[in-house]
């Protein structure tokens, strides 16, 4: 578990499953992921046994005030050259009300202090003004693209690929 303020991220649970899948489901969500499919429940629970395996890969729930306000997902995490891929998804409820920027800090507070990472880096879709706008003022930087890597609304778009280092992030 890591505290910080009012939010606290920790490990998804078993429990949580259903609760994930449905975040994982919502509409909004899927369109910003790479692979938009919906998954079912069997899918799920394989996706989580592979998880709790997985050196590379870990879901945190986070939590504001007591409440699941969202999910952080760690992906690429490579301890060697200490770089970490690194999203959130809010839950819709909490949508629009402050929490991602907020979440967002917390998650880099964790990322570079307790997992010891120099870099932090994500894909956000070109169509996702919002969610760039709000990787910017966290200090992320365009590092590139990958050109029209993502077909949503019957054309193709790119995903640009953002990072922020530990130096950084202090300032």
């Amino acid at each position: 578990m890591f505290k910080s303020g009012e939010y606290l991220l920790r490990i998804l649970e078993k429990f949580e499953l259903e609760w994930a899948r449905e975040l994982h489901n919502d509409p909004e969500v899927l369109t910003m992921l790479t692979d938009a499919s919906f998954i079912n429940e069997t899918q799920q629970i394989k996706w989580y046994e592979s998880l709790c395996t997985s050196t590379k890969s870990k879901r945190l729930v986070i939590e504001y005030n007591g409440e699941k306000i969202g999910l952080v997902r760690l992906d690429d995490i490579d301890q060697v050259n200490q770089s970490i891929c690194v999203g959130l998804d809010i839950a819709k409820v909490y949508r629009g009300q402050g929490h991602g920027k907020k979440s967002f800090k917390v998650l880099l507070e964790y990322v570079f202090h307790e997992l010891n990472m120099n870099r932090a880096w994500l894909l956000v879709a070109e169509f996702n003004e919002r969610a760039y706008k709000l990787y910017k003022s966290l200090g992320f930087i365009e590092e590139g693209r990958q050109r029209e890597r993502l077909y949503r609304f019957g054309r193709h778009y790119d995903y640009i690929m953002m990072s922020i280092l530990k130096k950084e992030y202090k300032r």
